[in-house]
């Protein structure tokens, strides 16, 4: 049902924001970060604006990317719920 489906794009997305994470402290280019994501998750990949987002927030040394993602999926999910009553 919608719940699980919101608990498994949250754990796609921790995953994503983890490896980007990674990738970044590798000094890997944003670019060939997001063509990684797209190659091992397609169409799940985050947009690049999100992707821009988080690699923003990684430079200034921000660590609570993962906290701001939560928060993004609450409220996509709650706006799911409502389309779906």
């Amino acid at each position: 049902g919608q719940p699980d489906r919101m608990v498994s794009d949250m754990r796609v997305l921790m995953k994503q924001d983890g490896a980007t994470q990674f990738l970044h402290a590798e000094k890997v280019a944003p670019t060939d970060i997001h063509q990684h994501l797209l190659n091992v998750y397609g169409d799940q990949t985050v947009d690049v604006s999100t992707e821009r987002q988080w690699e923003v927030c990684f430079s200034s040394g921000d660590s609570s990317v993962k906290y701001k993602l939560l928060l993004q999926l609450y409220e996509r999910g709650m706006q799911a719920l409502v389309h779906c009553l």
